[in-house]
């Protein structure tokens, strides 16, 4: 049976940028769950359910009073430890359900429970070009599928990666661990405007390396230009984290923070003057993701009948952790083999020795 508690109580998730919260409430759903955020009178993050305890209307209709936010119905003023009555007081024996916050990368993360995993965000000597958001109308599943390999480049994407004459040039390799998974795509760069501004020039290869984890589920991907056989052309490297956020059973956010570095990082500081086109060239790429997926929504959560191939294995796996770790589910797909079948031409399947 699945598990009964949320990724929320498990996991801290990116919510919203920090700037974005200020004194007037603000509402978001994450994991279907609905939350309202606000500072209180010392600039501290707030984190309530939406929904005041009296008859239920929205917390983040109201306004903030010090450090409670007034509901604007009856009045009542609700904070993380207390409710207040307009007329009476403190009312006894009455809580509103509260989040735990903390700030880190320009962010806001939320769970329900204060010993939630916080993620590693590591970024060493990278130089952070921006943070943006993407919504995809489509499930959790399906989003994550789409970013779990670099097959429907030549078809969907514009920008970086390879068309449909490198594909049958691109090199493939993948691992997976108990609760990580690494991938690793290299093919022919295609041509595209800008690319300057990633030091790409033609005959470049595009090296794609990526780690994915599922507490919460996020996959950082590097990012370099190289030669056929992998050495370096450049002495850039991009590296963009996605956070995969469920808001709800059809809609899925993706929270980007995005780095980039030069081998040697005293230079880092010319970033500062490609920050923003760079970050808009990257969300523009991405967004054919979502135009694509958005399409293809209501693709089962079961992999059964599927021909997949060798490209395919980091789904199937991903979708072992997703349950396993994600979801936390008592009867989830870990430990069941890998379909046998072959996919088209040139795939193999997948194999149970790349089972952790």
């Amino acid at each position: 049976m699945p598990s009964t508690e949320s990724p929320l109580s498990r996991f801290y998730h990116p919510a919203i940028r920090s700037k974005l919260v200020q004194k007037k409430p603000v509402a978001l759903e994450i994991c279907g769950e609905k939350i309202v955020f606000f500072r209180d009178s010392k600039g501290e993050i707030v984190s309530l359910e939406d929904k005041c305890p009296h008859r239920f209307t929205p917390l983040s209709q109201g306004k903030v009073h010090g450090d409670q936010v007034v509901c604007p119905y009856h009045g009542w003023k609700v904070n993380h430890d207390r409710v207040d009555h307009p007329v009476s007081g403190k009312i006894a024996n009455c809580r509103v359900k509260s989040y735990f916050s903390y700030e880190s990368h320009g962010y806001v993360w939320v769970a329900s429970e204060v010993s939630a995993v916080q993620p590693s965000m590591s970024s060493d000597d990278w130089f952070q070009l921006g943070a943006y958001e993407i919504e995809i109308a489509a499930p959790l599943h399906v989003v994550f599928d789409n970013f779990s390999e670099d097959e429907h480049f030549p078809y969907v994407h514009k920008i970086l990666g390879w068309n449909a004459a490198g594909a049958k040039k691109v090199q493939f390799e993948f691992e997976a661990s108990r609760d990580e998974l690494h991938v690793h795509y290299r093919g022919p760069q295609r041509t595209f405007p800008g690319m300057s501004l990633f030091m790409a020039k033609p005959g470049d290869h595009f090296d794609n390396r990526w780690i994915t984890r599922f507490d919460p589920v996020r996959t950082t991907y590097t990012a370099a230009m190289t030669d056929e056989v992998g050495i370096r052309s450049n002495s850039v490297q991009q590296r963009v984290a996605v956070f995969f956020v469920p808001i709800s059973e059809g809609l899925t956010k993706l929270h980007v923070f995005q780095y980039a570095k030069f081998d040697d990082p005293k230079w880092n500081f010319i970033f500062r003057f490609t920050a923003r086109l760079t970050c808009a060239i990257t969300k523009w790429d991405l967004c054919f993701d979502r135009d694509f997926v958005e399409k293809i929504g209501a693709i089962p959560y079961e992999l059964k009948g599927m021909r997949l191939g060798k490209y395919d294995q980091p789904i199937f796996h991903g979708r072992q952790r997703l349950d396993s770790i994600y979801y936390a589910r008592s009867q989830s797909l870990l430990g069941q083999k890998p379909p046998a079948e072959l996919d088209v031409a040139g795939h193999i399947p997948v194999e149970p020795s790349f089972l952790s």
